[in-house]
């Protein structure tokens, strides 16, 4: 540091002799004679024999041609350690990300086959190049051991083909993808290496080359199922799969579902798995337990075949009504949707009237009673709450609800009215509990199957579902092998029947000049400018004198 600041105050010293020295000036005449005995004597000199002239650096060129040799070296001083950009040679790197998902095991010969007949094309070609290549399986299994054991979703992809241009020997400017799928809309990487920047100014491998391989083939699969508990309504559990056929696929078809006692099952009513790109199936389901479902078809892709779906409960809770709402309209609803229980079981849905003197301990429903005085219009509400669904707010208001100033502890608001008093809250967790208002005129005059009482009933019943919902869920679905174990993001595999698509040629894949990537310090070409100044003066000094002396 103490040495810099010598040295710029040498150079700032430089410049003020070289402004002085050009400015400077001698008013004398120097005459050059024979003798001094011609001349009379010299009287003393009355004014001062030097002047100052602001314009004289200005005409001289060595005035200039100095100065900028003292700024080219102060450069030199404030600038070292500064670093910049240099274009290297151009360069090419290709990593070659196949996919190994299972649907590249379909076809003879298999989608595998092809990529990786592809990928070596491509390694041939850039190595012919004088490029650097490298070949690496998405999901990150062995070549060897041939197509992965779980689907590979887009988003999972980009996150594996970031986390491989980490490492390698080569510096990567192209990304090639072989996929028996179509390239995603929106596919773009997440650069590993601070975001390189070609020539053109984009980012490394943001768009990557796709190459897509397969012919399309014909595919039928169980894509999910739906579970519908006993009890709302007073039907039984139902079980529906959900079978989907891409192309034109093979009609014969079958679908065979066990229980968990192994019993096969018989549908509600038969349905034609042969017609329709969607089809539903669906079963009378009697006890909990793990169901299996297996789709035989002829060809076509066949791990997305098998369901194994866990069923955990089979009804609703019960419901246990408190003494002053055991009889009468409300009673009659409830038996409708539930079984009735007594008020000593652990895990029923209790009914009853709010009292702020009561803890509210217990999963259920509490009603409040009253009516506001006058109009209160409806104020906040949770538009996506689960308890509004299908509510019309409008009519809500028609209720005149009774509000609370206050909640009790773990209740949130999810509708109150304009004057800030809530309407209806909840509680979630271990015992989930709803408050909400009574019918409209009160619950013993209440006619609930009057059409004015709509609106209450569909808020009603939302409480009760959103009180069973905290429960363990009521199904569990995944796709399984043959042995029973789970296999992961199918959803990506089954659409084989998709169509090809138009692969780049791979004379797209050409080097390119990195910026960016090697950088060099700036004193080294500040020098050779000064050096090429000075020479320049020593030249113009030289002609200079010459011309004096001639």
């Amino acid at each position: 540091m103490l040495l810099g600041l010598l040295a710029f105050a040498t150079v700032g010293l430089f410049l003020v002799v070289l402004l002085v020295k050009y400015m400077r000036r001698s008013k004398v005449r120097h005459v050059e004679i024979s003798a001094l005995q011609f001349l009379p004597e010299l009287s003393e000199a009355r004014q001062s024999r030097v002047r100052w002239q602001m314009s004289a650096p200005l005409r001289s060129p060595l005035f200039w041609l100095r100065f900028l040799i003292l700024l080219t070296l102060l450069a030199i001083l404030l600038l070292d350690g500064v670093l910049v950009p240099t274009k290297n040679a151009p360069a090419l790197g290709v990593l070659v990300a196949v996919d190994h998902s299972p649907s590249m095991a379909v076809g003879r010969p298999t989608r595998l086959q092809l990529a990786n007949e592809m990928a070596d094309k491509i390694v041939q070609h850039v190595t012919a190049q004088g490029g650097c290549s490298r070949v690496v399986a998405v999901p990150h299994t062995a070549p060897s051991n041939g197509v992965g054991d779980a689907g590979v979703s887009p988003i999972a992809m980009m996150h594996a083909l970031s986390a491989s241009l980490e490492d390698g020997p080569c510096r990567w400017t192209h990304l090639a993808v072989v996929s028996d799928l179509p390239k995603p809309p929106f596919f773009a990487l997440s650069d590993a290496r601070e975001h390189e920047k070609v020539a053109e100014g984009e980012v490394l491998s943001a768009d990557p080359l796709w190459f897509q391989v397969g012919e399309p083939e014909a595919n039928s699969a169980l894509t999910g199922a739906d579970f519908k508990a006993a009890g709302l309504g007073g039907d039984g559990a139902r079980l529906s799969l959900n079978i989907a056929r891409f192309g034109d696929t093979n009609s014969d078809l079958s679908l065979v579902v066990t229980g968990p006692r192994g019993q096969i099952l018989s549908p509600d009513a038969p349905v034609d798995l042969g017609k329709g790109q969607e089809v539903s199936v669906t079963y009378a389901v009697s006890e909990p337990g793990t169901y299996r479902a297996e789709l035989e078809e002829t060809g076509g892709f066949a791990l997305d075949n098998r369901l194994a779906l866990s069923i955990g409960a089979m009804s609703v809770l019960p419901i246990a009504l408190d003494a002053d709402v055991s009889a009468g309209a409300l009673a009659n609803l409830a038996r409708q949707m539930a079984p009735v229980v007594g008020a000593e079981r652990d895990d029923a849905v209790r009914i009853g009237f709010y009292s702020a003197e009561d803890g509210l301990t217990e999963r259920g429903i509490y009603l409040v009673r009253g009516e506001a005085q006058g109009v209160n219009a409806l104020g906040y509400f949770q538009k996506e709450s689960p308890l509004l669904e299908a509510v019309d707010l409008d009519l809500l208001e028609t209720l005149k609800p009774r509000g609370l100033g206050r909640l009790p502890e773990g209740f949130r608001a999810v509708a109150a009215g304009a004057d800030g008093k809530v309407w209806i809250a909840v509680r979630a967790g271990a015992h989930p509990a709803v408050l909400m208002p009574e019918p409209a005129g009160g619950l013993a005059n209440a006619n609930l199957a009057d059409a004015q009482h709509l609106t209450w009933l569909v808020a009603f019943i939302n409480a009760y579902r959103f009180v069973n919902q905290d429960r363990q869920p009521l199904l569990d679905v995944s796709h399984v092998d043959g042995a029973g174990a789970r296999i992961e993001n199918l959803a990506y595999e089954s659409d084989t029947a998709k169509p090809l698509g138009t692969n780049p040629a791979l004379d797209d894949i050409q080097p390119v000049s990195m910026m960016g990537e090697a950088q060099s310090p700036l004193w080294p070409w500040l020098a050779l400018v000064a050096i090429i100044l000075i020479v320049a003066e020593r030249v113009v000094a030289l002609r200079l004198r010459d011309g004096r002396t001639a």
